[in-house]
């Protein structure tokens, strides 16, 4: 379920095909969105009218609509301990509950009037709501038992984004500002260490399968994966070789690669590329070409793959140039 701010509605992806299956309209700016898996429903921040809109998952129609008592809904996470969601409240400073069985608010816990509360994160083995303060850079800690802040973490400027790793128990905050990733210990809520990533992080998120931490790096459209080490799944106009330094431990996927001449010498339309994965199969597959100049020949141009390939470390490109141009291949 995305929540789509500009066209005001809810997509709803089928993840076995990746397409979208059904758009719920809400009729007004959506921000954050989280699940309830206690009871099949999606929340969704509508920051207009300061509510929360319900979505029944099971036929994907609007239940009700929550106020949240509070101003410009912006972030929202779910305790599934006790079956709330947490709501941040950006412009009044504040962090709404919602009594999910009930689906009325129980609590409005003041943070600061300036603080600009931004995203939320449950932490599942302390029972405890991180959320960012992206006005005065701090993340304040929210005891669910008493709906009351029990400690504030000084962290970089602007944090924005927050995860939850559950695997070490620390959780990751996105600096917008200073460009940076700061880890906290939620055993002591002392930051571990500070991690660069590149120009204004924002959203993050965990993957429990392989206990990265995901952050997208909005200054340079990249992803910047966390594990043992920080990879940047590159953009457009990045060396090919260090693609593949890269993807020999961080294997990824792209759905585009661009091939452009850098002396307006004339390529060829004969280009393929040549994937293999991580169990040695190969396929091999034609590239398209954009700003062609006749039949044949394009100069200088774009040559786009029509699929996704895997990156994975072992990939060549096959294509056929005129005599003394020079080709470079950036994803």
């Amino acid at each position: 379920y995305v929540s789509c701010f500009t066209s005001q509605d809810i997509n709803v992806i089928d993840c076995s095909t990746n397409t979208v299956v059904t758009t719920i309209p809400i009729g007004e700016d959506v921000q954050g969105i989280a699940y309830d898996i206690t009871d099949n429903r999606m929340y969704v921040c509508a920051s207009d009218t300061n509510n929360i809109t319900v979505i029944d998952c099971s036929n994907d129609t609007i239940l009700t609509t929550i106020p949240t008592a509070g101003t410009f809904a912006f972030g929202i996470t779910y305790n599934q301990k006790m079956n709330r969601m947490y709501v941040s409240n950006f412009t009044s400073g504040d962090v709404s509950v919602i009594d999910c069985t009930t689906n009325t608010v129980i609590s409005l816990i003041p943070i600061s009037a300036l603080s600009s509360p931004n995203s939320l994160a449950y932490n599942m083995l302390n029972n405890t709501i991180y959320v960012t303060l992206s006005g005065i850079g701090i993340v304040s800690i929210i005891d669910p038992d008493t709906n009351t802040v029990i400690a504030n973490i000084t962290v970089g400027t602007s944090p924005r984004g927050i995860a939850y790793d559950r695997a070490n128990n620390n959780m990751y905050v996105n600096n917008f500002t200073d460009g940076n990733a700061m880890i906290i210990n939620c055993a002591s809520n002392t930051i571990l260490s500070t991690i660069t990533l590149g120009a204004s992080p924002d959203g993050i998120a965990f993957n429990p399968t392989n206990n990265n931490v995901y952050s997208a790096v909005t200054g340079i459209t990249t992803i910047a994966v966390i594990g043992d080490s920080v990879s940047i799944v590159p953009a457009y106009n990045v060396p090919y070789a260090q693609v593949l330094r890269d993807s020999a431990t961080h294997p990824f996927t792209v759905g585009e690669i661009r091939m452009v001449s850098t002396n307006n010498s004339q390529v060829t339309q004969n280009m393929s590329i040549l994937s293999q994965n991580i169990y040695g199969n190969s396929r091999t597959e034609p590239l398209t070409m954009e700003d062609q100049v006749s039949e044949y020949q394009f100069q200088p141009g774009i040559a786009r793959t029509n699929q996704e390939f895997d990156i994975t470390g072992n990939v060549g490109f096959s294509f056929n140039i005129l005599p003394n141009a020079i080709v470079v291949c950036t994803i």
